[in-house]
């Protein structure tokens, strides 16, 4: 297991009135996704500041729950620690089944058995702040009966700092998000430990803007309204 950990700088005039801070959003990656998957609000927090550890692993956890509207909150789901070349054959709505051997060392896969269409998809640890780590989920897979979907761990994170007070301020953790709410930058752990570099981002409000090192290869920009499902596609 591989622990990434990024530092995020902000100005300090970013708090609003009454000491609020803007919230910081996290989307994560996952790769060969179902063409209809969707992405996930991993976390979503007001409690950070003008220099904030993001810290996550690369465990995996694969979740099953039941089909809900996407603007609800994913709630209630049943997790369970998965790794590449493992499969999991779901034999219920609970999320009960079994672990077996998947032909495919560099994937995990989920089999719905249970006869009844299901949701899917990956959660991760995540710690913002100094929060004790939390397995979210962050991306969202439709499982019909019968049917099966692989995945591929990404280490890539796109941050976001809501911009407005309207509805991107409120947006909960679990909620299905299409478009990228605001600029925002995408973060490449796997390239940063190639390289071996620290991550430091800034985000300026007076400015509207991220930025990074210079002529890093783990960063890049992403804009406003941008499809953040060609992302966990990555």
């Amino acid at each position: 297991m591989a622990e990434h950990e990024l530092t995020l700088f902000v100005d300090a005039s970013t708090a609003g009135s009454g000491g609020k801070w803007p919230k910081l959003y996290g989307f994560k990656a996952a790769g060969d996704n179902h063409p209809q998957s969707k992405p996930l609000v991993w976390f979503g927090t007001g409690e950070y500041a003008t220099k904030t550890s993001i810290k996550w692993d690369t465990r995996c956890w694969v979740y099953v729950a039941k089909p809900r509207r996407d603007k609800e909150p994913l709630t209630s789901y049943s997790p369970r620690e998965l790794r590449c070349g493992q499969q999991f054959l779901v034999d219920s709505v609970k999320g009960t089944g079994e672990e077996l051997k998947y032909e495919d060392p560099t994937h995990m896969a989920v089999i719905n058995k249970s006869g009844k269409s299901l949701r899917t998809g990956l959660a991760g640890e995540v710690s913002v702040a100094g929060a004790p780590m939390e397995a979210s989920p962050y991306c969202e897979n439709p499982l019909a009966a019968g049917a099966m979907t692989t995945f591929k761990p990404v280490e890539k994170v796109i941050l976001f700092i809501a911009q407005s007070s309207g509805e991107e301020a409120e947006i909960k953790k679990g909620v299905v998000v299409e478009n990228a709410l605001s600029s925002g930058v995408v973060i490449d752990a796997a390239a940063a430990d190639r390289d071996e570099e620290d991550m430091k981002v800034h985000f300026s409000e007076k400015k509207g803007i991220w930025s990074w090192p210079e002529g890093v290869a783990w960063a890049r920009s992403i804009g406003q309204g941008d499809d953040l499902t060609h992302f966990i596609h990555s």
